[in-house]
């Protein structure tokens, strides 16, 4: 396997998994980054929430960080640690107050 396919897999998968381009739409998620374990990524819009991280731990479960950034100052909202894969969408919703479904 290539270099570049190993490093966006965990992404990829966490994209997958909040939803892929229906998630995309609906959040207006947009500046996709990432790295071997994480992705991230920022909201459409002005809400309480503008920034995301989800990174995969060491026990194969997601730790999900909330950012507002403004005039680039970042203000840490909160970190949800060890969120399981099912969990992901319910986690986001909860925290962004930004439904991802229709």
């Amino acid at each position: 396997m290539n270099m570049i396919k190993q490093q966006n897999e965990v992404a990829l998968e966490i994209l997958r998994q909040l939803g892929n381009n229906k998630f995309l739409a609906m959040t207006g998620a947009n500046n996709l980054t990432y790295d071997k374990n994480s992705l991230s990524f920022k909201l459409g819009g002005r809400g309480k929430i503008t920034h995301i991280n989800i990174m995969l731990n060491v026990f194969d479960t997601y730790d999900i960080t909330f950012y507002k950034i403004v005039k680039n100052e970042i203000k840490f909202k909160e970190t949800v640690i060890n969120v399981y894969s099912d969990q992901l969408q319910d986690v986001f919703v909860r925290h962004t107050g930004i439904a991802i479904r229709l």
